[in-house]
């Protein structure tokens, strides 16, 4: 459901606005946005077991760009304002279902 949300929001944004220069600047900006909040939530859970680490690590930031978007459309800003919390919530949801993978073989 959610990556249906992402690519209704990703069609109704400019296409030129969508490509090029902005895109990428938003991109590398959501990717160390993304690792900031990682190592926060690694280092602020120390003292936990391994499995509930990992479930901080994870659970940390899945819901936020959904909100953030949906309050820029409720709030009747042009959907291009959208992008910077669609294009993070893909790199989120990419990241932490390669993290998932990595800690579950790494037991």
């Amino acid at each position: 459901m959610v990556i249906l949300v992402i690519g209704i929001s990703l069609r109704r944004t400019p296409r030129s606005f969508a490509m090029g220069r902005a895109l990428a600047l938003v991109a590398a900006g959501a990717v160390v946005l993304n690792g900031i909040g990682y190592a926060a939530s690694w280092l602020v859970s120390w003292n936990f077991t391994r499995g509930e680490r990992i479930a901080a690590l994870l659970s940390i930031g899945m819901h936020g760009f959904a909100v953030a978007a949906a309050l820029l459309v409720e709030a009747g800003f042009p959907t291009a304002t959208t992008l910077p919390a669609v294009v993070f919530g893909i790199v989120e949801m990419t990241t932490n279902a390669g993290l998932a993978k990595w800690f579950n073989g790494s037991r």
